[in-house]
């Protein structure tokens, strides 16, 4: 009875030892070391962040960023704070993992070369050995572009996106009215696509089935001049599209365009507004 008890234990222990883990900033076996010239633009001790390692480049790239944050005094932070930023110079690596008991003091970026980079907690030397809900930390450095090209890792491994929406589809559609919602379920997939040529219809469709089973798909019909692509931000009020554009034209007459974005469940600001 005491060996059965004992293999429960330790298959427990074994099992909170990896929900931990998940939430480690992961870093490769070589030995890493500090980036001394790396700045700290954020850092923040709290509950309930998620766990991302992303690289930012672009105010676009902070305003998705922060739609991870469902918390709305943390998401205004992180928008006042690095949609300043100088992105013709520098791009920004932000991590958010979880650090047990121990909140720290700040955060120093690493590298183990080749511009894989990770992060390491400061002033968590002494954690206490109890506390009621494990500490998440969000921290956010800032380093010249050029150390951070595109096939930059960290933790050996390509970055997350800077926000939780994927984009699964866009293209440019026939006139039809501007319009948004979810997609998730064939009824609602099905209205959606009321009036789309079959061809449009059949590439939506086959978006919207290729997403992750833990993933929500959003549809969207938008009005541009000459777009490229679209990104969705995120908020606790609002889902809203956002179209992009190489260079700004206008435009006589509006282009139509079809956007589809995947988003994990979890991600998905319960009651937000749709479009």
């Amino acid at each position: 009875m005491a060996l059965v008890l004992g293999l429960v234990i330790g298959a427990f222990l074994s099992s909170v030892l990896r929900s931990i883990d998940v939430f480690d900033p992961p870093r490769r076996g070589k030995a890493a070391h500090d980036v001394p010239h790396a700045e700290q633009v954020l850092f923040a001790a709290d509950r309930g962040f998620p766990s991302v390692r992303t690289v930012l480049r672009s105010r676009a790239d902070v305003t998705q960023f922060a739609g991870r944050f469902f918390d709305e005094d943390t998401a205004d932070d992180i928008t006042e704070t690095l949609s300043v930023r100088d992105f013709t110079a520098e791009a920004l690596i932000a991590f958010a993992w979880g650090a047990g008991c121990a909140p720290g003091d700040g955060a120093k970026l690493t590298t183990t070369g080749n511009t894989d980079y990770s992060v390491r907690l400061t002033g968590a030397d002494n954690p206490p050995e109890e506390c009621a809900a494990p500490w998440e930390i969000l921290a956010v450095f800032a380093l010249p572009k050029a150390e951070v090209p595109p096939e930059t890792r960290l933790g050996g491994m390509r970055p997350d996106p800077p926000g939780p929406a994927t984009r699964a589809h866009f293209a440019a559609v026939p006139d039809q009215p501007a319009r948004g919602m979810e997609v998730s379920q064939p009824d609602q997939l099905a209205a959606f696509l009321a009036g789309f040529e079959p061809v449009a219809a059949d590439r939506v469709r086959s978006a919207v089935r290729s997403r992750a089973t833990a993933d929500r798909a959003f549809a969207f019909v938008l009005l541009g001049c000459h777009n490229d692509g679209a990104y969705l931000v995120l908020s606790p009020e609002r889902m809203e599209p956002v179209l992009t554009a190489t260079e700004p034209v206008v435009c006589v007459k509006p282009d139509h365009y079809v956007a589809v974005f995947t988003v994990p469940a979890e991600s998905v600001p319960a009651g937000a507004t749709i479009g």
